[in-house]
């Protein structure tokens, strides 16, 4: 009862209306930038050259991570970006098809790019590169992808090919497909401030971005204000602050979300994990507060685990998410019976 409670406020405030063609398939496509990623805690005392021998990769990158929860959850994604020739890459193209994923992948000669994470006991971590990846990453663009797509998300990296991503994200807008954009890496961000902030006012809908990228594209604002000044170049902005929750702001609304307490042993995927979660929920239409729920829960369930993948059971997963729909919807219904009958009541 007491979610309930915390949830009604915002409802009584704002449910936006969605941007959304319900006509058209669960199809997502996801243009990002493939890689290997080895997870080890701070005290790790296995050599860096051995590490790729003796620790299972993580197969994640840019955009990666959001597929895999978005696929996990029900949606039919595909994945587009290049991939290393190498072994490495062969596994990865095979992890994607293992979980139902269509791989769009360009080979390329180069080695999959990977790199290790030592976690730190704060749930931070640090990353040093193994195989550095070898300038801008191709990608092949065939129009007949974006047809009929409920979803075009784009992850960006300092590897993204800006005027790749612009060609994409026309296609997918020309095709009627709503479109998403993660900026969660801020070290790039400042020499392309401009030519990213131009693609967002011309194509998206939906912008992610953490508190550093958020600073870094508002000229150095905090969470609140950089939500709300750089919601002149989205429709709808999220800058998530983890644990600690975030800010979202279209036309009609500009709230804070709570994060979901949890005990944080590595905050790797975090950002990822509440992007597909929020994009979940937002896809099928609920409205922006309890799509920032779905995103925090997600969000809450991978800082609980080493690295960006959980151990709970999918299943049960959505069964929990359903849960809070239906409470919510059941709050909703009751409000609008309360103002039914006060309406009815002063006649």
């Amino acid at each position: 009862m007491l979610k309930i409670l915390l949830l009604l406020p915002f409802f009584l405030f704002s449910v936006e209306s969605s941007m959304i063609d319900p006509s058209r398939s669960n199809r997502i496509l996801v243009l990002g930038i493939p890689t290997a990623e080895y997870y080890a805690s701070d005290s790790h005392e296995i050599p860096m050259s051995e590490i790729p021998s003796k620790i299972k990769p993580v197969f994640s990158g840019s955009g990666v991570v959001e597929t895999r929860v978005l696929a996990h959850l029900g949606f039919n994604c595909a994945l587009l970006g290049s991939i290393g020739e190498d072994l490495v890459g062969k596994a990865f193209i095979q992890s994607l098809q293992d979980e139902k994923i269509k791989p769009l992948l360009l080979n390329i000669k180069n080695a999959t790019p990977s790199n290790i994470h030592f976690i730190q006991k704060d749930g931070s971590s640090e990353i040093k590169p193994l195989i550095r990846a070898q300038g801008e990453r191709s990608v092949n663009l065939q129009p007949q992808d974006f047809e009929k797509l409920k979803l075009c998300h784009v992850s960006v990296s300092s590897q993204s090919d800006l005027s790749v991503i612009n060609q994409a994200l026309k296609l997918a807008k020309e095709k009627g497909a709503l479109i998403s954009l993660a900026l969660l890496e801020y070290d790039h961000l400042k020499d392309k401030r401009k030519t990213l902030l131009g693609t967002t006012t011309s194509y998206v809908d939906l912008l992610f971005l953490n508190k550093e990228s958020a600073k870094a594209l508002s000229k150095g604002m905090e969470p609140m204000d950089a939500s709300n000044y750089l919601s002149r170049y989205a429709d709808t902005v999220i800058v998530m602050m983890g644990e600690n929750g975030g800010w979202i702001k279209n036309k009609q609304t500009h709230f804070y979300y709570p994060g979901i307490p949890s005990k944080v042993l590595d905050r790797s995927g975090s950002n990822e994990f509440f992007t597909a979660g929020f994009l979940f929920s937002h896809l099928r239409e609920r409205p922006l507060q309890e799509s920032a729920w779905t995103g925090a829960y997600l969000s809450s369930l991978v800082m609980q685990e080493i690295g960006p993948e959980i151990k709970h059971p999918w299943g049960k997963i959505r069964d929990r998410i359903h849960v809070e729909e239906a409470m919510v919807l059941k709050a909703e219904n009751s409000l609008k019976d309360i103002a039914e009958n006060s309406s009815s009541s002063k006649k």
